[in-house]
């Protein structure tokens, strides 16, 4: 009788140590996921920063911005760059364009229209707009 109770002692701790593991290894990834998200929010951030300073070296020699991005390679901008494409679904973004530049009628100002799928420092998810008086950086606009 006293074998039969060690053994179901020792199948519980095994029980409860499989549990703690699972539990652990959840904790340590979830928050890669959310990581995830950051970065991609900061990577975007990025390449509209990098895209507007290109845009302002770019009037300061012509006075003028220019009516297509690809106008600032290569000298301007390494490349045209754009953001990873989302192979999920997302209701905040449901548009498929990463974003939209746009020059204004007197060529004096743009608009690029941008979307971040999570909140992040002073952005909020959703659809949000630089120009040559927003300027994009990664703790908000300025």
């Amino acid at each position: 009788m006293k074998k039969i109770t060690w053994i179901k002692i020792i199948t519980l701790l095994v029980i409860a140590a499989l549990i703690f593991f699972c539990y652990f290894v959840y904790i340590l990834f979830k928050p890669a996921v959310h990581d995830t998200s950051i970065y991609r929010n900061w990577s975007r951030l990025r390449v509209i920063g990098q895209t507007q300073s290109s845009l302002e070296l770019y009037f300061e020699d012509n006075k003028k911005y220019p009516a297509d991005l690809s106008a600032l390679v290569p000298k301007y901008l390494g490349l045209v760059t754009s953001f990873p494409v989302l192979n999920i679904k997302n209701p905040v973004c449901p548009l498929a364009e990463p974003y939209l530049y746009e020059v204004s009628q007197d060529i004096k100002g743009y608009k690029i229209t941008f979307c971040l799928p999570e909140s992040s420092n002073e952005y909020k998810a959703g659809y949000q707009i630089a120009t040559q008086n927003k300027l994009v950086t990664p703790t908000g606009f300025r």
